[in-house]
């Protein structure tokens, strides 16, 4: 299948959309047009919220100040009281990218060790081929490879690898493409270092 090309096909799903095939239309939109001109996207940045209280501080400064919605509050809560599922607040900033806010108590188990500010990563987002590629480049330039494997983010679970940049912070690159997390997968393993 050739690349589509947005200007052309944008105009034929209007078109489509006007005449009453909407839904197709629309799902043509999203599938592959929408798609076909992604680039790379921040998908995510995590913050240490450093204690409850400022915790709190964050959440009041994104949803009271900046008008984001913040997500899975009760799931936070829950996991405060005992629940087995790993939870933290999420400021939902659009559609593709978050705002983690890492408690205290999950940044010390699940945080980056080398951190130096309230920053603990950033996450981005990239098609399969240009995951790969970035990994292939990462390591011919000589930064290993930290980590791999399927991780939540803004547009749901990815297959995520994770770098050290030169102030010792975790960035994350990740890829959506589920049918082609095998390939991520291998090329991780073949270029972490043990």
């Amino acid at each position: 299948m050739s690349k589509p090309d947005a200007p052309k096909d944008m105009a034929k799903a209007m078109a489509a959309f006007v005449t009453g095939v909407g839904v197709g239309a629309a799902l043509y939109h999203f599938l592959f047009v929408k798609k076909a001109k992604r680039g790379a996207n921040i998908d995510h940045v995590v913050i240490d919220a450093k204690s409850e209280k400022r915790l709190q501080e964050h959440i009041k400064f994104y949803s009271e100040g900046l008008g984001f919605k913040i997500a899975r509050m009760d799931g936070y809560r829950a996991y405060q009281k005992g629940a087995k599922s790993l939870v933290f607040p999420t400021v939902r900033v659009n559609d593709t990218q978050l705002i983690d806010l890492f408690p205290f108590e999950l940044m010390e188990k699940f945080g980056c060790k080398r951190k130096q500010g309230p920053v603990d990563h950033v996450c981005i987002s990239l098609s399969i081929d240009d995951h790969h590629a970035t990994m292939r480049r990462l390591a011919s330039l000589g930064f290993d490879l930290i980590s791999h494997g399927v991780r939540s983010g803004a547009e749901g679970e990815g297959y995520s690898t994770y770098y050290y940049d030169p102030n010792d912070m975790w960035v994350e690159i990740r890829n959506y493409d589920r049918a082609k997390w095998n390939s991520t997968k291998e090329l991780a393993t073949k270029l972490q270092k043990k």
